[in-house]
């Protein structure tokens, strides 16, 4: 059994975000761990604007099954959306929230603007999505230490 930390990510899926994540015509693609291997549950192209393709999403997850999402908000923004329901087993629950981080460096963390959390269908709308924003920091040490001494001086 593969540590929850470190669940693989499958070809298929993979092959896919490098199609993807450049451009191609997915709004999003939906995951889920199988097996021990994150695998490709499903992709939709863009049919509308973005709020009701997100809207949508509703209808593809499964109450108490979690998953991913990796959703193209435009061009080349992407959010990483865990999808992890109170309703799901704690096992799930725990490999799905142990195995985001490795997902996201395996797909490419420089992919995603930020990462959204949601526990219920109901939570997949536009408003909510914003709500949700945390947008992911990265500065080495040495910007680090320059926003540090920005921040002092302000």
């Amino acid at each position: 059994m593969a540590s929850a930390n470190t669940i693989p990510i499958s070809s298929t899926v993979h092959d896919f975000w490098v199609a993807e994540r450049d451009g191609g015509s997915a709004r999003w693609l939906r995951l889920a761990i199988q097996n021990e291997v994150c695998t490709l549950l499903g992709q939709h192209a863009k049919t509308g604007s973005t709020e009701s393709d997100f809207a949508a999403l509703a209808a593809e997850v499964t109450p108490s099954a979690p998953c991913y999402v990796l959703f193209r908000e435009d061009g080349r923004r992407w959010v990483l959306v865990s999808y992890i329901p109170d309703g799901a087993s704690v096992r799930e629950r725990t490999m799905y929230a142990s195995a985001l981080n490795s997902l996201a460096r395996d797909l490419g963390d420089e992919y995603f603007a930020y990462r959204a959390r949601f526990a219920s269908p109901a939570d997949f709308s536009w408003s909510a999505l914003k709500a949700e924003q945390q947008p992911v920091e990265c500065l080495n040490e040495r910007e680090q230490h320059f926003k540090q001494l920005d921040e002092m001086e302000n």
